[in-house]
């Protein structure tokens, strides 16, 4: 490979690397519809050309850029009757991280672009339904994984969305009771009557 290939390959992966961080910094704190193709080239330091070129649209870049930590499936993991807990627990740790909370919120406030909302539903059944699902044992293990996980969201937009102060306020108590709720759709089996 010759030397100006090898420094070509690298301008394009700095372009690229600018551009989506520009893009994840305007569409976390002005939204989607907020933010346009050359606000986030101007951001960016690149004719808005060059962003078409690399992601093809607004849309697929919000997309390739709005990113669930991939962490969330590890909430999944550990002993089954804790999962509920678990699952209350992670979302207000991740309320501290800028990155988490913001991207969930750009995340729901476009969510009424049809693309936007067709990928969100596919990211959220790949990121945290498949992985609850499999660790669901019994009858209705899809609709019981949608059914938690559509708690979970009402606890996230609780948090991070409204900023709900009673619900912040009372951590332990919430993450007890949430868990406890959600549990209940884990195993249904073994939690409290």
């Amino acid at each position: 490979m010759s030397e100006g290939a090898k420094v070509s390959g690298d301008r394009s992966w700095a372009v690229k690397h600018a551009i989506r961080e520009s893009a994840t910094h305007l569409f976390s704190t002005q939204g989607f519809a907020a933010t346009g193709v050359r606000d986030i080239a101007e951001r960016a330091g690149v004719d808005p050309a060059i962003v078409i070129r690399h992601f093809g649209s607004k849309a697929a870049l919000f997309l390739g850029t709005m990113i669930l930590p991939g962490s969330w499936s590890a909430a999944v993991e550990g002993p089954q009757d804790r999962i509920g807990e678990q699952l209350a627990r992670f979302v207000f740790d991740q309320r501290r991280v800028a990155a988490a909370s913001g991207t969930y919120v750009a995340l729901i406030r476009a969510s009424d672009s049809p693309e936007v909302r067709d990928e969100l539903r596919t990211a959220v059944h790949r990121l945290l339904v498949d992985p609850l699902r499999h660790r669901l044992e019994g009858p209705d293990q899809e609709l019981r994984a949608q059914l938690v996980i559509t708690q979970l969201s009402g606890l996230m937009s609780a948090l991070w969305v409204t900023e709900e102060t009673a619900i912040a306020g009372s951590r332990d108590a919430v993450i007890r009771l949430y868990g406890a709720s959600m549990q209940h759709l884990i195993t249904p089996d073994e939690s409290p009557k």
